[in-house]
């Protein structure tokens, strides 16, 4: 086994060795009081484990102890209960996962490497050292790490993503797509902004490989090499290209949100499944996954980071951008919130998108247009029962 995965999971040790830290593998004496399997070199790895994702493990890794005892039972017995930890354990990777990649989009890059920790170490158990099922949680740690300015660390962890993907046969264009995605992050950490575009150029093409030029999936990469050619003072391209990121995610959450008027109780009840919580089959993976195109907790911080992250910018006085545009951004934010139960900052939003509009000497035909449709939506998120109580709290 690797030095590099010895140094991120722990349990990897020889044999005799035990109480290892959760976090850095050095000898733990601090015990998690819960779960009574967990240590810590320190009570602040502890509390920093807790705060990022053991909070919501732990009674999943207490459950994992018990389950596919190897001396109960009869063969069959014990073969149902080792199938069904593997399943637990794909629920466990799949919610460590995703709260990894919500933290970055936060840029909680303390807490992602936790949560990444979980996920690799799960993953190896499940899956072995060198499955291409390990490589999203080497990309959050990597991509964490360029967030901790530790840029050493990050290219230790993509140099393992990649060897990983290299050697895999006919991997698919998704990993590809994330591989180059943060490669290219690593260029522009690193100020090499050349080799950032052309990372992030072999990321969007692979993402478009696999969901097409329009998906928010791809757009990811879109807005990255915006922010590049922003550093390299080219405010024209990072403008076009930021549109482009503006549009993909005005049409996907147009769509959700449609969805969610036309089926109010089922949606919500979907909400309630994405955002975590657990449903009443026990299980988190379906809890966590994409339910009829639904956002995951990772893509709802990604939106609100990338479009808050765009409008800051061009609400810059020296930014010249045309109302329209502007008017959209907005339009796309109130989406947003109305998607994620914030009736009341969407109706906010949807007034600021109107003002702007007013405010822009020539609409144009598009301008007109996205006038009307910014009044038809406010009048249907305005008559939802969410937005009637808060008209009602504020008279």
């Amino acid at each position: 086994m690797s030095t590099l995965t010895k140094s991120v999971y722990p349990l990897a040790n020889p044999k005799g060795i035990k109480n290892s830290c959760e976090l850095c593998g050095k000898p733990a004496f601090v015990q998690c009081n819960k779960c009574k399997i967990t240590y810590y070199c320190s009570h602040e790895h502890q509390r920093l484990d807790w705060v990022a994702i053991h909070e919501q493990v732990c009674c999943y890794v207490a459950e994992l102890k018990t389950t596919g005892l190897p001396f109960l039972g009869s063969e069959d017995e014990r073969q149902r209960r080792n199938a069904d930890r593997v399943e637990k354990q794909k629920d466990l990777i799949m919610l460590t996962r995703k709260t990894g990649q919500k933290f970055l989009f936060e840029k909680r890059f303390n807490e992602a490497v936790p949560a990444a920790l979980q996920s690799l170490k799960h993953s190896i158990e499940v899956y072995g050292t060198s499955s291409i099922e390990l490589v999203i949680s080497y990309l959050i740690l990597a991509e964490a790490s360029i967030g901790l300015d530790k840029l050493n660390q990050a290219e230790q962890y993509l140099s393992q993503a990649e060897w990983t993907v290299l050697k895999t046969e006919e991997v698919g264009n998704d990993y590809k797509a994330k591989l180059y995605t943060n490669m290219g992050l690593l260029y522009d950490a690193k100020a090499s902004y050349q080799e950032a575009l052309r990372n992030f150029a072999n990321g969007i093409y692979y993402a478009s490989e696999e969901y097409g030029t329009d998906d928010i999936r791809t757009s990811s990469a879109y807005f990255y090499m915006a922010n590049v050619f922003l550093k390299q003072n080219r405010p024209e391209v990072t403008g076009s290209m930021y549109k482009q990121v503006v549009e993909i995610w005005q049409q996907k959450l147009e769509e959700l949100c449609s969805a969610k008027l036309s089926r109010p109780s089922t949606t919500a009840e979907q909400k309630r499944s994405i955002l975590g919580k657990k449903g009443t089959g026990g299980s988190t993976d379906q809890s966590l996954g994409s339910v009829d195109g639904e956002l995951d907790i990772a893509q709802q911080a990604e939106a609100r980071q990338v479009l808050s992250s765009i409008y800051e910018y061009w609400s810059e006085k020296e930014v010249d951008v045309d109302g329209t545009s502007l008017a959209t951004l907005l339009l796309t934010l109130a989406y947003l919130e109305f998607y994620l139960d914030n009736t009341p900052q969407s109706v906010d939003l949807l007034a600021r998108a109107r003002d702007t509009l007013d405010k822009t000497d020539s609409l144009g035909f598009e301008g007109d247009e996205l006038k009307e449709t910014i009044e038809v939506v406010a009048s249907q998120i305005g008559n939802t029962p969410a937005a009637l109580r808060s008209t009602g709290s504020k008279q």
